[in-house]
């Protein structure tokens, strides 16, 4: 049973399913697997989903300096212009 169970684990969590965990009352090393296995899953998760914010907090902040550039260049495109006239 502890072998189906961790078996049909693996193949969820090897298609992406990060909410997937081993259930069910078992002992001695199954147990140890069993909560090594939640632990190993629920860590990546937390682990992914760090990522995912540092992604967001990347983007955001090149998105602020391209408009940043964008008003440094048209305002040393005015001082030129100012500077020919």
């Amino acid at each position: 049973r502890f072998l189906d169970e961790i078996s049909d684990a693996l193949a969820r969590l090897a298609k992406g399913d990060l909410t997937v965990r081993v259930h069910g009352d078992f002992t001695d090393r199954n147990a140890d697997v069993q909560a090594n296995f939640n632990t190993a899953v629920a860590e990546l998760g937390r682990t992914i989903e760090s990522v995912r914010c540092s992604s967001d907090e990347i983007m955001a902040t090149s998105y602020a300096l391209r408009e940043s550039s964008g008003v440094l260049a048209d305002g040393a495109s005015s001082q030129a212009a100012s500077l020919e006239a």
